[in-house]
């Protein structure tokens, strides 16, 4: 082990090196460590230091996840990782040490590296049947990889499936609250900055080596993130997961995950909307993606269908399909639908009154036999309704001491813009400005990115090629009908259809970078 460990200790340095120089170093410790036996590393004499204890993780970063990766694996061959590598083990806290502080340059150079110990991690959690071990470091090691977590991969599958069934739904918040807006895709590295270089976006610096991704992955993110929010009562973030979901591509039928995410995306609307929207709404719907819903989720948008009709009309519709919402494991997010009825009966008089009697109100609301409201229920349910911001109303008391509920669109729990704006201070509406500021540049980052994407893809060097070819028949035409001539169909030899031996097409040559589409239409979208 003396031996190994100045090499081991060989890291670029902290101060700043030119990217090259940088790049170089990283790529000279990764030959150096590949050349040392994984035997030199997990054999130690008695009076020597574990390495994991002198390495510095966010120092000797490729260095000590190699060293990791090695006892893991060590473990895993003796098949005794249910006793060296579980919680509270050594290499488990220092697993754990090696996610709170990697240098998140240097990972980049080892990314197969860092998602073997990921995976490892994850099979362990899974072992004892405990997520929840898994989570704090899932959520790290993304954000602390990709900070904007801009780039979807699988472990944000995993964490996110993970916090669910932990039940730990605020601890996917931080990942789940960032927009994801590229895959990883493989490109050419000489197309590419040095993974150490400053880049726009993470899509450039993680590839699909290091994020074995399905189809699958990415529904069941979006189906699984909505899921969470769904728990968390935001209904607004969880319809946009969802219809991310159902508005996927697909090959010849729409994947079941986006039949549930339909099923969800029904019930969600009434609790968010008191109604659902038409899927024409949803952009890239195909017509046959919209019938299998249709054929696959009748029960769902019959319920809906019932839900601004009376109250026991709605409990008969949701009696007749009891079987259906448990089957579907939905029956719990279908109550909800019940009980919000109400609220949106009680909004739904204000369209028709400006004031009304609680008494009223809570006659109106009833359904008996089996549910009969009182007047008293009926005022401390309205001004719950009003704390929370759902109701814009205000309770009055009449002279003859009954309750009076007026509505009005001018009320409102929040403070009008032009009142907020003034309360705040200067320094405060500038702190605002800055980070609206800063979203917009974000956004303008990743566009750049995906319009980069394009143009290197197969579709975009076809549509390029189209351009050029349209521009030079354009052309053509304007020096035809500036000298006299008539088309080239008239010429001689010219009539047949042309080929790749024709002189004029812009075929690629020297100058046009061929690059194979690495994000094909069916490459990730396979069939479910």
């Amino acid at each position: 082990m003396d031996s190994v460990l100045p090499r081991l200790l060989a890291s670029p340095p902290a101060e700043a090196l030119p990217d090259v120089q940088y790049h170089a170093q990283c790529n000279a410790l990764i030959t150096v460590l590949n050349q040392i036996n994984p035997v030199q590393l997990t054999t130690l004499a008695s009076n020597e230091e574990h390495p994991l204890t002198v390495l510095d993780p966010s120092r000797n970063t490729i260095s000590y996840l190699f060293t990791l990766l090695t006892h893991i694996q060590q473990a895993q061959a003796l098949k005794e990782t249910s006793k060296i590598f579980r919680p509270g083990t050594f290499l488990w806290t220092k697993a754990e040490l090696f996610f709170q502080q990697f240098d998140p340059i240097q990972v980049r150079y080892v990314g197969p590296e860092w998602k073997a110990v990921l995976d490892a991690m994850h099979h362990a959690a899974e072992a004892i049947r405990d997520p929840s071990i898994i989570m704090p470091v899932f959520g790290n090691a993304i954000l602390r990889l990709d900070p904007a977590s801009s780039c979807f991969t699988s472990t944000h599958s995993t964490f996110i499936l993970a916090c669910l069934e932990a039940h730990d739904f605020s601890a996917a918040l931080p990942v789940l609250d960032k927009d994801i807006y590229h895959l990883p895709a493989s490109q050419p590295t000489s197309l590419l900055p040095l993974p150490c270089a400053q880049h726009e976006t993470s899509a450039t610096y993680l590839s699909t080596h290091t994020n074995r991704l399905s189809y699958r992955d990415y529904l069941k993110y979006y189906l699984y993130g909505a899921m969470i929010y769904i728990a968390v009562k935001n209904y607004e973030r969880a319809l946009y997961f969802l219809e991310i979901c159902m508005s996927a591509p697909v090959d010849k039928a729409a994947s079941m995950i986006q039949v549930e995410a339909y099923k969800k995306w029904i019930i969600v609307s009434l609790l968010q909307n008191g109604q659902t929207a038409h899927m024409s709404s949803i952009t890239h719907l195909s017509q046959p993606t919209k019938k299998t819903f249709s054929a696959l989720a009748k029960a769902y948008e019959s319920l809906a269908s019932h839900f601004t009709s009376s109250y026991p009309r709605l409990h008969a519709e949701y009696t007749a399909g009891i079987e259906i919402w448990s089957a579907d494991q939905n029956l719990s997010l279908v109550n909800l639908v019940l009980r919000s009825h109400r609220i949106f009966a009680v909004q739904a008089l204000s369209k028709t009154y400006a004031a009304l009697p609680v008494s009223a109100i809570a006659e109106t609301t009833s359904s008996p036999p089996s549910t009969i409201y009182s007047a008293d229920d009926t005022e401390a349910y309205l001004e719950d309704l009003i704390a929370e911001g759902k109701l814009k109303a205000e309770l009055h008391r009449s002279g003859n001491g009954e309750t009076i509920l007026r509505f009005s669109d001018s009320i409102s729990t929040k403070r009008p813009p032009s009142q907020t704006a003034a309360m705040k201070s200067e320094s405060e509406q500038y702190e605002e400005l800055l980070g609206q500021s800063l979203v917009t540049e974000q956004l303008a980052r990743h566009i750049r990115e995906a319009e980069r994407k394009m143009v290197l893809s197969q579709a975009g060097i076809e549509a390029e090629r189209k351009a050029r070819r349209e521009a030079k028949v354009a052309a053509d035409v304007g020096d035809a009908a500036g000298s006299g001539k008539t088309g080239s169909m008239a010429g001689g030899g010219g009539g047949g259809r042309r080929g790749p031996d024709s002189g004029d097409m812009d075929w690629p040559g020297a100058g046009d970078p061929v690059v194979a589409d690495p994000n094909g239409d069916n490459d990730m979208l396979e069939d479910l």
